[in-house]
């Protein structure tokens, strides 16, 4: 299953995000959000979803995934956050986990609205944050 989807996506996953897609196959947020900071804007992004293999094409890697001109170039879409906006992981030179927010859209050859929120998936997952809305961030 993953062997197929580096083939197709013409790339190779980092170990720690394969590790994740084996055990959970991406996933929803129930009832809370989890929030990450995103410290180049200083704004904390509410997640909805890690994409998955072979899901419904809403929260599909393949489907986010089936053409180049959708995100800046060396990017795949991993996930979506509460704005619309995807969580990128970098590919080539870019390594890590990204935020794209999609106002960029319009230009998404351009890195524009990218911003690196970790520097690999497991420190992504670490960073996690439950989002409580009498609260705040615990």
């Amino acid at each position: 299953m993953l062997d197929c989807l580096e083939e197709r996506l013409d790339t190779t996953l980092p170990k720690d995000y394969k590790q994740f897609l084996r055990k959970y196959n991406g996933g929803t947020v129930v009832v809370h959000y989890l929030t990450f900071l995103v410290e180049g804007i200083n704004e904390v992004i509410p997640l909805e979803v890690l994409f998955g293999i072979d899901v419904e094409n809403k929260y599909s890697l393949n489907y986010w995934n089936r053409s180049n001109d959708e995100f800046p170039p060396n990017y795949l879409a991993i996930g979506e956050v509460g704005n619309g906006g995807k969580l990128l992981l970098g590919n080539g030179n870019n390594k890590g986990i990204f935020y794209w927010n999609n106002m960029f859209r319009e230009s998404p050859l351009v890195e524009e609205g990218v911003y690196k929120v970790a520097d690999n998936f497991d420190a992504f997952l670490d960073g996690l944050k439950k989002f409580n809305s009498n609260l705040g961030i615990v």
